[in-house]
């Protein structure tokens, strides 16, 4: 097995649907200068000190005799490190002599399968320079008049009890300060979730900040904590800047204070570098909250994201402060009495408020109900008397052409279109007189709603509410009577057929008499 690579630059993958194309024909970066393109081998032998530098040597010349490309082995530099049999050493690729993350990030699997059978060696991205800062941890000794060496030996025989491996400790009298490089990697961890109880002494225990790389050259603007939609904004403005495929992945870290970057090529990292940044306009920014210039998170992370973050205080300077918080707390709750009565009353006329406004609403839809329903209904009724009115019209229509008409068929006919208008003119009247009951009663409803004093101005206290106009006030038109002389024949048979109108509300004529 041996590893591949290809010969033109790849860019890291996506976690978007864009194409993953670049222009690799003019993106030569050998001589660029980039900060943090190696990796950290941790776990090697630690015998005795530069043991791991050697350990990691002989695995890289195993590697170079076989690989096409040609890794090299580099210590730590740190005074410290020298003079400590520490576990790890770094990695950094000699040839080609290009800029290419892309190969430092594959060799990680792959040197972890490789190497697999090294006693536990592990191969993972550089975070900082100097000490491995992700198993260092850090405590102050707070109180001037105890011994820094005794704090010290009391942590020693405490870590040793729980079998915490450290790999190199050292002091610092006048920081007050002692640090610890641990040989596992959850004991940092371990510290954070169950802290070690020293008796006697007054300290606080700390760690380095830092962010841990998920690319090569990953790119960083800090301070942008305070600033609404600072990710969606430098997203925006990469994309603008340098291209749709500038961008592979972003997040926001730190507390959301620090954001971090993947592009899609060292060329792009070069100019975005270099670039002012111009993403963020200065009249909108928070006050005091001004975001840093981009640089490599590689070197964010050696200049620290702040000081020492001391979490941990001990239990003798916790009952220097008890009878000051207890009075404090006293206090506190003799306010939050007083505040609570206010939000009680507070409480009971927001509740209040709040029935009357239901109460309001409730009515308010009732009377917009009534009102779509008024207005439907009094459509409905002067539809209603149109179509009325047309009945009325067509039947004394029918009722002229009747004498005009000289075969008594026709006239049978005419009568018997007459006979069927009268029966939906009738059917239409009922109709209208429901409708203008309901609309009347509706009318009765918007009255009830009115304050007594506008009533009396309307004229509305003392009068019955209007009542639907029966049939009998719009009864069906009477037949159109003529009077012909008896001797003719012709004339004689239109009397009869005038005479036959006169029928009762079925339409059947009668007989003569």
């Amino acid at each position: 097995m041996s590893f591949k690579f290809d010969k033109n630059y790849k860019p890291p993958p996506q976690t978007s649907e864009r194409a993953e194309k670049i222009d690799s024909t003019t993106t030569s970066l050998s001589s660029a200068a980039f900060s943090g393109l190696e990796l950290i081998v941790k776990h090697l032998d630690h015998s005795a000190p530069g043991s791991a530098f050697q350990h990691l040597n002989n695995l890289v010349k195993k590697f170079n005799e076989t690989e096409r490309i040609r890794l090299v082995a580099k210590p730590c530099q740190e005074w410290s490190a020298t003079q400590n049999p520490i576990d790890f050493a770094f990695l950094a690729v000699s040839q080609p002599n290009e800029i290419r993350p892309d190969i430092l990030y594959n060799l990680i699997d792959y040197l972890n399968g490789v190497w697999k059978d090294e006693k536990g060696v592990k191969v993972e991205m550089k975070v900082t320079s100097g000490w491995d800062k992700t198993r260092m941890a850090v405590f102050r000794l707070e109180t001037p008049n105890q011994s820094l060496d005794a704090f010290k030996s009391k942590m020693d025989s405490t870590f040793k009890s729980h079998q915490y491996r450290v790999q190199a400790t050292w002091t610092n009298e006048k920081a007050r300060k002692v640090w610890y490089v641990f040989l596992d990697d959850d004991v940092c961890q371990k510290l954070r979730d169950n802290p070690p109880f020293f008796p006697g002494f007054t300290h606080q225990r700390g760690q380095d900040r830092f962010i841990i790389p998920t690319y090569p050259l990953e790119v960083t603007v800090n301070n942008v904590g305070e600033i609404p939609m600072a990710r969606n904004i430098l997203d925006a403005y990469i994309t603008r800047t340098y291209g749709d495929d500038a961008l592979r992945w972003s997040r926001l870290c730190d507390n959301d204070n620090v954001y971090c970057a993947v592009l899609s090529h060292p060329s792009i990292v070069q100019a975005f570098l270099d670039d002012p940044c111009l993403a963020f306009d200065p009249r909108r920014l928070p006050p005091g909250h001004v975001p840093s210039d981009p640089r490599l998170l590689y070197s964010l992370n050696c200049a620290g994201l702040s000081e020492f973050a001391f979490r941990d205080r001990s239990t003798q300077e916790t009952n220097v402060h008890h009878a000051q918080t207890e009075s404090h707390i006293h206090r506190l709750q003799g306010e939050l009495s007083s505040v609570h009565g206010v939000v009680s009353t507070l409480a009971e006329q927001y509740t209040q408020l709040t029935r009357e406004l239901m109460t309001f609403r409730s009515e308010k839809d009732k009377q917009e109900g009534a009102m779509f329903l008024y207005n439907s209904l009094l459509s409905q009724v002067n539809a209603s008397q149109s179509r009325i009115d047309n009945l009325s019209t067509n039947t004394n229509l029918m009722m002229m052409m009747i004498p005009v008409m000289p075969s008594p068929e026709i006239q049978n006919q005419i009568l018997q279109q007459r006979n069927d208008l009268n029966t939906q003119l009738r059917e239409e009247q009922a109709k209208h007189d429901r409708l203008q009951e309901q609309l009347n009663n509706i009318q009765v409803y918007f009255q009830m709603k009115l304050p007594d004093d506008m009533k009396m101005q309307m004229g509305m206290m003392d009068f019955p509410p209007p009542s639907s106009p029966s049939l009998s006030s719009q009864s069906l038109p009477p037949p159109l009577m003529t009077t012909t002389p008896q001797g003719d024949d012709d004339e004689q048979e239109a009397d009869q057929v005038e005479r036959g109108m006169l029928v009762d509300d079925t339409g059947a004529p009668s007989d003569a008499s």
